[in-house]
């Protein structure tokens, strides 16, 4: 006699006749429990239990799993589940076979683990109802086993939260949308991020994850407790909590935001992402540079706000666009700080690439309003001693003024 892993005592030849089974008979066996009735499919399954529970290498948690799903007798389905809450309780490798057999089977392609990195359908009924028994093991909210096992380092957060948002599982959801659990609040903030990107499921359009991140009061977190500080950042303005922003890379959340607003989001959160850009404060100055490189919703936050700075060049420059010209007379009467201004550091960042384009639009704007040109034409260049150009002919240019004789006449 020998005793398992609950302290049971069973029979050594067991162990032996185990081993010796090959994979085609214990298909059998999980078939004749799945799909017959009476006392030889309760047999078949306790078989498999039994085996299950005890560790051995043909006998995993899958086949007892997949009688649970397909059982036709219902007295062989509560076997089943008796058996998997066993293995649970007893933790360890058995608790471990449990948790990994039923995200392996819900991907529903056999025994690839290596692609185990998404769910081609929802989780099955029974699977969900085992994993959300309770658990006063549980560190986090709610005592649950599926929060116990996260708890514990089991992994796969992310098919939990696959397969509560992506497929509509809303007891999966009500989970998410009540937990602390730090492995499940990362997730949540990882299809938030992924669903601004997604042409599949755009987020705007998964109800299930917006009304989880409403709901769940964890959300948005602190960037000392968030995975990523932008993303996090990102959905404390999605959320309406600007208070949270303070001390991320400012560049990266404008950047952030402008994407964000180019996927068509609902009127209230584009609303959000706005005044987020016409925020006072160190994205003030992203915001103010990235007008001056063109982008349209940096552009009307500058001709709203003002960029919210004191120098007199920005200040100038913005009295100039939105075209107060008795306030513009009064600040730069004679033109010189706008001059400075477009001449001077705008040119110099190196992420400001349109500002050849926003030069133009002030030469626009001074043309339709009667203004002096912000950018008049440069004085003519003194000629040059023997240049060709104090007679009239002009000195011809590369390659056009080559005469066959000499080459090319004053260049070479």
């Amino acid at each position: 006699m020998r005793r398992n892993a609950f302290g049971q005592l069973y029979h050594a030849p067991w162990g032996r006749t185990a081993s010796r089974l090959t994979h085609r008979v214990l298909r059998g066996i999980e078939r004749l429990a799945a799909r017959g009735r009476g006392p030889l499919a309760r047999l078949a399954v306790r078989y498999l239990v039994r085996g299950m529970v005890t560790g051995h290498r043909y006998t995993d948690a899958e086949p007892v799993l997949r009688t649970l799903y397909d059982a036709r007798d219902p007295r062989v389905a509560e076997l089943a589940r008796s058996g998997l809450d066993r293995a649970w309780s007893a933790g360890g490798d058995a608790r471990t076979g449990v948790w990994q057999g039923m995200w392996l089977l819900a991907r529903g392609d056999g025994h690839h683990w290596g692609r185990l990195d998404h769910l081609d359908g929802p989780l099955p009924a029974p699977a969900r109802d085992l994993i959300l028994a309770p658990d006063p093991a549980a560190r986090h909210e709610p005592r649950v086993r599926l929060v116990a096992a996260l708890d514990d380092g089991a992994g796969r957060a992310g098919l939990v939260v696959e397969a509560a948002v992506g497929h509509g599982d809303r007891e999966l959801a009500d989970v998410l949308a009540r937990t602390d659990q730090p492995d499940l609040l990362d997730a949540v903030e990882r299809a938030f991020v992924s669903g601004l990107t997604s042409s599949d499921r755009p987020l705007w359009t998964n109800e299930l994850l917006l009304a989880v991140l409403r709901a769940n009061p964890m959300l948005p977190r602190r960037p000392t407790e968030a995975g990523d500080d932008t993303d996090a950042a990102l959905l404390a303005v999605v959320m309406d909590r600007f208070d949270l922003l303070d001390g991320h890379d400012d560049w990266q959340l404008y950047q952030r935001i402008e994407a964000a607003l180019r996927t068509d989001p609902p009127t209230d959160v584009a609303d959000r992402l706005r005044r987020a850009l016409r925020r006072p404060g160190p994205m003030a100055e992203v915001v103010r540079r990235s007008a001056m490189g063109g982008n349209e919703e940096a552009l009307a936050a500058w001709a709203e706000t003002g960029g919210h700075t004191d120098d007199p060049r920005w200040r100038a420059a913005h009295l100039f666009w939105t075209r107060d010209w008795p306030g513009y007379d009064r600040h730069d009467p004679d033109g010189r700080l706008l001059r400075e201004f477009l001449d001077g550091p705008p040119y110099e960042d190196r992420r400001i690439t349109g500002m050849v384009y926003i030069a133009h639009r002030f030469r626009e704007i001074a043309e339709e309003e009667g203004r002096p040109n912000p950018f008049p034409p440069p004085p003519p260049r003194p000629a040059r001693p023997g240049s060709g150009d104090d007679d009239g002919r002009g000195g011809g240019s590369w390659p056009t003024s080559y005469t066959g004789d000499t080459g090319f006449g004053g260049h070479f």
